[in-house]
């Protein structure tokens, strides 16, 4: 088993500004309360008091920053252009989230499968340097039906954050 990598993370959903830790092993996730929602943290300083406590050693100092109100926004009016890197890394959180929580069978997790061919696109358009030949590049066109489906497949995401967030904030 690899040893897990934790990592302060901040979003913004709803105009609501929170952190959480996501988690890196063998399987990725992020860090629940009690109630099998987001633990979130009110301020940095109280998520790192809590990593400390729970012996985790945050990877970074500078949390990454997801914001879900511009995907949301999107996802209202789905059209290229299409930031390939930032859509692929949000669905991937988003599946983490919802794994997190013991929801990998159902309907975020089909509509994964189904929407395999369009993650195949974000995932290429991001022209990985481990993957693109050099000198090469992939900038994918999209169509509206292709976006339209994106934007389904991330608004599922989105339901399901909204169902994985806590009342309000906890200062850890």
């Amino acid at each position: 088993m690899a040893a897990v990598r934790a990592f302060s993370c901040e979003l913004n959903w709803h105009g609501r500004r929170g952190f959480f830790i996501w988690l890196s092993n063998d399987h990725d996730g992020v860090v629940l309360n009690a109630e099998r929602s987001v633990r979130l943290f009110d301020s940095l300083d109280s998520l790192s008091r809590f990593a400390a406590a729970e012996g985790l050693t945050l990877i970074e100092d500078t949390p990454s920053f997801w914001d879900f109100d511009n995907v949301l926004a999107w996802c209202c009016d789905p059209r290229p252009p299409v930031d390939c890197s930032h859509l692929l890394n949000t669905w991937n959180m988003l599946a983490d989230i919802h794994a997190s929580r013991g929801k990998a069978n159902d309907l975020l997790s089909y509509a994964d499968q189904q929407g395999r061919s369009v993650y195949e696109k974000l995932f290429w358009g991001c022209n990985l340097p481990s993957v693109t030949p050099e000198g090469q590049r992939f900038d994918p066109i999209w169509s509206a039906e292709e976006c339209k489906s994106l934007a389904r497949l991330l608004r599922l995401g989105l339901a399901e954050l909204e169902a994985a967030m806590p009342a309000s904030p906890k200062a850890g």
